[in-house]
C-alpha cells in the first residue's frame, strides 16, 4: 500500500518538474515557494475510508517529499475538500479547487459516483487529474487527455469476479449489488459476462446504496 501511495502522488506532481523552465506566475498553483494540488473525496460520513484516510497519507508522502528538498525547490501543499461521496459535492468541489485555489493537478475521487459526476468539469478545466479510487468506466472511457487512473475499471473488475468464481469450481453464483451509478457500473458488465458464458444467476439480490444491513438478502439466498 505505501508503493502505491506514493507512486500515485509522485506521478500526480511529476510534471511539476517541467516548472522549472517557466515563470511561477505562468502556471496555476505554483509560486517561487511552493504547488499547491487539491484533492476532493469523502472527509466526512460513511465513505471516509475511501477520501480522508488517502489523502492523510498523501500528506505523508508530501512532507517526505518536502523534507528531501521539494520540487525543484518548492514545497507540495494539499488542500482538501469534501464531497461526502455526492456527485453535487463532488462538482461543488472540484470548482471550487480549480477556478478558487486554482490548484496545479488533482489526485481524488474516492467514490464512483461522485467522481464520475465531476469528470466533465475536470476534463473541460484541462487542470491534470490523478483517480485515487473510482473505478467507473465512464471516468476514463472515452479517454481525457487530462486524467489518468492506477485502478481497474469496473467491467474489468466485474469479468475478474466471475472468472475467480468458476476457478473456484461454483455451480452456482448469486449477485447482490447496488444499482446506483457505481454499482450499475459493475451491474451491467457482470450480466453482460453472465450471458457470454450462458450462465444464469440463481439470485439476483439488489441493496440500496444506503444500506449498511444486508440480512434480507442473506437469509433469501441462503433458501435457494
Amino acid at each position: 500500500m505505501g508503493k502505491s501511495l506514493r507512486a500515485m502522488a509522485l506521478l500526480s506532481v511529476g510534471a511539476a518538474l517541467f516548472v522549472g523552465t517557466a515563470g511561477a506566475a505562468d502556471v496555476p498553483g505554483v509560486t517561487k515557494d511552493t504547488i499547491k494540488i487539491g484533492s476532493f473525496g469523502a472527509l466526512t460520513g460513511p465513505g471516509y475510508l475511501y477520501g480522508k484516510l488517502v489523502m492523510n497519507g498523501v500528506d505523508a508522502v508530501f512532507d517526505e517529499v518536502n523534507a528531501a528538498g521539494g520540487i525543484n525547490g518548492r514545497k507540495l501543499k494539499l488542500v482538501r475538500e469534501d464531497d461526502r461521496c455526492d456527485p453535487a459535492g463532488a462538482i461543488g468541489a472540484v470548482k471550487k479547487l480549480i477556478y478558487q485555489e486554482e490548484v496545479f493537478a488533482l489526485l481524488g475521487g474516492g467514490c464512483s459516483n461522485a467522481t464520475y459526476a465531476a469528470r466533465e468539469e475536470i476534463e473541460k478545466s484541462k487542470v491534470p487529474f490523478l483517480v485515487f479510487a473510482s473505478v467507473h468506466d465512464g471516468i476514463t472511457t472515452p479517454p481525457a487527455a487530462n486524467i489518468f487512473s492506477v485502478a481497474l475499471t469496473s467491467t474489468i473488475e466485474s469479468y475478474a469476479q466471475l472468472e475467480y468464481a468458476l476457478k473456484q469450481g461454483a455451480k452456482r453464483i448469486a449477485i447482490v449489488s447496488m444499482r446506483d451509478a457505481w454499482g450499475r457500473a459493475r451491474y451491467e458488465p457482470l450480466m453482460a459476462a453472465f450471458k457470454a458464458k450462458g450462465i444464469t444467476p440463481v439470485a439476483d439480490e439488489e441493496v440500496s446504496p444506503d444500506a449498511n444491513d444486508t440480512t434480507a438478502q442473506v437469509l433469501r439466498l441462503k433458501q435457494r
